[in-house]
C-alpha cells in the first residue's frame, strides 16, 4: 500500500512539474504575441473555474490542470495557422480550408486588419455569447477571445467521466471514456479555434449529468444555452435527455422523478413556445422542413467545389441520389467520418486542423471495434441501458446525417460515443471480439479506398 501511494505521488509531482513548464510557455508566448491578451487568459480561467464548480462539483486541481493544457494548445494551434495563412490572422482560413471561426472574431472584434474576410453582417448567436462574456474589455487581437472555448474542454472529460460511472458501475469505464474525450483529435480541432462545437458538446453532456443528479435548474439552463447557440442541436438534447428519462425510471424505479424531469423539460417547451415560429423559420432556411434533408447545404458544397477542388465530391454524389441510396449510404458515410485525407496541404497551406482529422481517422478503426464488442455484448447479456443508448446514438448520428450534412456537428455526439467505445473495451465476449475486429477491418478498408479515390 504504501509503494502504491509513494509511486501515485511520484506520479503527480511529475505530471505537476509538467503542467508548470507548460504554463510558463503558455503565459511567455502571449506576453510576447499580445501582452494585454494575459488578461483574457486569467479572466477565462476564472470563468473556468466558477463553471466547473458549477456543473461539476470537484474542488481538486483537475481544472486547473486541464486549462493550462487546452490553453497551451490553443497558442500553439494559433501560432501554426498564423504562419501557415497569415492573412487570416491566425484563424483557420477561407471557404475549401477553413471554418467559421473567422466570421465569428470579426463580429465581435473592434479591429481586425482591413482585408480581414468577412462573409455577412448578420451577427450570430456564438458571436453575441462572446461579446457578452467580453463585455468589459475591447477585443483587439484573437487571443483576447480564443481561450474562451478552453471552458467547455476543461468541462466535458471530467463530466463524460461521471456519466460513464453512472451507467456502468465500473471507475475503469469513466477512466477510459476520460481519457479519449480528453485527447480527442476530432473534438480539438473543431474547438481549439473560435467555433461553438465545443460547446454545444458541452451541453450536451452537461445537461444529462445534470438529469441524473437532479439538478433540473442546471439542465434546463444548458439546454437553453443548447437552444440560444444553435436550435438543431437543443431539439436533439431534448430528445436524449427524454431516452435518459426512460433509462434512469427503469434503473431506479422512481417514477416520480422521471416525472419531475418529465414537467421540467415540458415547461422549458412551453417557455419556449414564443420560439416556435423561429424554430420552423430555422427548418425552413436549412431546407429541411416537410423533408428532413438539408438541401441549402449540398447547393453550398457544390459552390464550393467549383470554388476549390478540396471539397468532398463523394459526399455530394452521396447527397445527390435518392433517398433509398443517400440515406443508408450517407448514414455510414457520416458515421465513418472524418476520413483519412491524403494531403495536408491545399493551394500551398499547411491545414493543421486536416492533420488531427487525419489522427482521429486511424484512431477511429480501433474505437470502432469496441463500439461493435459493446453493441454485441449488450445485446448478449441483455443490458436495456446500453442497447437503448447505442440505438439512440445511431438514430442521432442518422438524423445528423440528413439535417447537417457537417462534419464537425458530430462533436456533440462525442462524448456518448466515447462512452459506448469505454463499454465496449471493458466488455469482454468471444463473438463481440470477433464482430469488433471485422469492423474494424472493414473501416481501415473504407478509410483507404476513401483516401485512394481522393488521389484518383
Amino acid at each position: 500500500m504504501y509503494r502504491q501511494i509513494t509511486e501515485k505521488t511520484s506520479a503527480t509531482k511529475k505530471t505537476d512539474v509538467f503542467i508548470f513548464i507548460v504554463f510558463l510557455a503558455t503565459t511567455t508566448s502571449v506576453l510576447l504575441i499580445s501582452p494585454t491578451s494575459i488578461l483574457s487568459l486569467l479572466y477565462f480561467f476564472v470563468l473556468t473555474l466558477i463553471s466547473s464548480r458549477f456543473l461539476v462539483g470537484s474542488k481538486s486541481m483537475e481544472p486547473v490542470r486541464l486549462y493550462v493544457i487546452y490553453s497551451g494548445a490553443i497558442v500553439v494551434f494559433y501560432l501554426i495557422q498564423l504562419w501557415s495563412y497569415p492573412e487570416y490572422f491566425g484563424f483557420s482560413g477561407g471557404l475549401g480550408i477553413g471554418t467559421d471561426d473567422a466570421q465569428f472574431y470579426a463580429q465581435v472584434a473592434a479591429w481586425f486588419p482591413p482585408a480581414f474576410p468577412v462573409r455577412s453582417i448578420w451577427v450570430y448567436p456564438y458571436a453575441q455569447l462572446i461579446r457578452v462574456v467580453t463585455w468589459w474589455y475591447e477585443v483587439k487581437h484573437p487571443l483576447d477571445v480564443l481561450f474562451f472555448n478552453a471552458i467547455p474542454l476543461v468541462l466535458i472529460p471530467p463530466l463524460t467521466y461521471r456519466v460513464a460511472f453512472k451507467l456502468s458501475g465500473q471507475r475503469e469505464v469513466g477512466n477510459t471514456a476520460y481519457w479519449l474525450i480528453a485527447c480527442c483529435p476530432f473534438v480539438l480541432s473543431n474547438s481549439l479555434i473560435l467555433v461553438r462545437d465545443g460547446w454545444t458538446a458541452l451541453t450536451m453532456i452537461g445537461a444529462v449529468y445534470s438529469l441524473t443528479e437532479r439538478s433540473y435548474i442546471k439542465m434546463t439552463l444548458l439546454v437553453a444555452l443548447a437552444a440560444f447557440l444553435r436550435i438543431g442541436s437543443a431539439l436533439m438534447l431534448v430528445a436524449w435527455l427524454m431516452v435518459f428519462i426512460v433509462l434512469e425510471s427503469a434503473r431506479s424505479k422512481m417514477l416520480s422523478r422521471a416525472a419531475i424531469s418529465l414537467v421540467a423539460i415540458a415547461g422549458f417547451v412551453v417557455a419556449a413556445r414564443p420560439l416556435a415560429p423561429y424554430v420552423e423559420g430555422y427548418l425552413i432556411d436549412k431546407g429541411v422542413y416537410g423533408t428532413l434533408f438539408r438541401a441549402d447545404f449540398v447547393s453550398f458544397v457544390e459552390t464550393s467545389v467549383q470554388a476549390s477542388a478540396s471539397e468532398d465530391s463523394i459526399a455530394l454524389w452521396l447527397y445527390r441520389q435518392s433517398p433509398a441510396i443517400r440515406i443508408p449510404l450517407a448514414f455510414v458515410y457520416y458515421f465513418l467520418s472524418p476520413f483519412f485525407t491524403p494531403t495536408l496541404v491545399q493551394r500551398g497551406i499547411f491545414i493543421p486542423r486536416a492533420l488531427l482529422s487525419n489522427i482521429f481517422a486511424i484512431l477511429s478503426v480501433f474505437y470502432l471495434q469496441y463500439f461493435v464488442r459493446g453493441l454485441f455484448h449488450a445485446w448478449n447479456d441483455r443490458e436495456t441501458t446500453w442497447k437503448v443508448m447505442i440505438l439512440a446514438f445511431l438514430a442521432s448520428v442518422l438524423l445528423l446525417s440528413q439535417l447537417s450534412l457537417q462534419i464537425r456537428h458530430k462533436v456533440m455526439l462525442m462524448p456518448v460515443f466515447y462512452i459506448l467505445v469505454a463499454y465496449g473495451y471493458h466488455s469482454h465476449t468471444e463473438r463481440g471480439a470477433l464482430a469488433g475486429s471485422a469492423a474494424g477491418f472493414l473501416s481501415a478498408t473504407a478509410q483507404v479506398v476513401r483516401s485512394l479515390l481522393r488521389i484518383i
